[in-house]
């Protein structure tokens, strides 16, 4: 079960006194990256490695659970989203020319269409960059289409991915004519009932839904008024949902289940950036947040209290022990 006060990975790198250590690999892997980034930005190689630095999400989250400067932070924040955001245009823009950009920096190459998109890989685009508060990047995410994936959105249920698709968009969009609301909403409710996506699938597939996508549905029902649960209650079953997921549904058989299982060290596992977005949004709209502080939601993030993607791109940190733990 989780302890919404203390993070479980971070109460386990506190437990084996790792944080330091941590610490150091993180600007180690950090320094690489940007090597290899250097060597990789070109028209032949960017597309794949582009998709590799989607990666750095975890170490982003890591960045979190550390506690190493919000400027440092919000860097990683703004690498990795902009990652998302390429992967996206790419693959939207297949078999065309289309200018990419990182950090600052552009190329001009001829798209490829990639075939590993999925929701949770366009909502998860779509997240950081609003989290990051980076509206151009949002309204390009925005603008995509549930046609747009072409065959790179697989799903053993299309129809119930595409309603959630329609909805998160929406929600996102700030949507607010009530008869398009109501529509997304009961689109989507029949399949909220137990067993009928495993009917159409099996019941893996609906412990998907379940546990990641129907408790952001719930977030999107308060913030629209359609539930009266209070956002406290709602957020922390989410919260919980998430956390059963990666405890018991995601580990391959023969792995260990419950709080011993190796998937809960997935940062998916302990930063839960889809709900610390859904709230963003709700909290831009409404001035409201939830009440309890957790470090699987860092109150910070979802106020959008950090520096902004302007002010890291225009000084960009220097990653080495000192000034990532803030000491100069």
């Amino acid at each position: 079960m989780i302890d919404f006060n203390q993070n479980h990975y971070k109460r386990h790198l506190e437990s084996k006194g790792w944080n330091n250590s941590k610490v150091e690999d993180l600007c180690d892997e950090l320094h690489d990256i940007d090597e290899f980034f250097h060597q990789t930005f070109t028209s032949a190689l960017y597309q794949n490695a582009v998709k590799c630095d989607c990666g750095q999400r975890g170490s982003w989250a890591n960045s979190l659970i550390l506690g190493i400067s919000d400027y440092h932070c919000q860097y990683l924040l703004t690498y990795v989203a902009e990652c998302y955001q390429m992967v996206l245009r790419i693959h939207r823009r297949a078999e065309q020319e289309v200018t990419v950009s990182n950090m600052g920096r552009e190329l001009t190459l001829l798209a490829g269409e990639d075939s590993l998109i999925n929701l949770e890989f366009y909502l998860t685009g779509l997240c950081l960059n609003t989290l990051l508060g980076f509206e151009e990047g949002k309204k390009e995410i925005l603008d995509f289409a549930f046609s747009d994936f072409k065959s790179a959105m697989t799903s053993p249920v299309p129809e119930v991915c595409e309603a959630f698709f329609d909805l998160f968009k929406a929600y996102f969009a700030n949507e607010q004519d009530k008869s398009v609301r109501d529509a997304l909403m009961d689109n989507l409710y029949p399949y909220l009932q137990m067993g009928v996506i495993e009917s159409k699938s099996e019941e893996f597939v609906e412990r998907y839904y379940q546990f990641l996508f129907m408790p952001l549905y719930s977030i999107v029902a308060h913030s629209w008024g359609y539930d009266k649960t209070d956002l406290d209650t709602t957020v922390k079953a989410a919260m919980e949902a998430n956390y059963e997921y990666y405890a018991y549904f995601a580990p391959q058989p023969g792995q260990k289940k419950g709080d011993e299982s190796l998937d809960l060290f997935g940062s998916e596992a302990y930063i839960h950036h889809h709900i610390m977005a859904f709230l963003a949004v709700h909290y831009r709209h409404t001035g409201k947040t939830v009440s309890f502080q957790s470090d699987y939601i860092p109150e910070w993030v979802i106020k959008g209290e950090g520096p902004t993607r302007e002010e890291v791109l225009a000084n960009p940190p220097v990653f080495d022990l000192e000034h990532v733990l803030g000491n100069q």
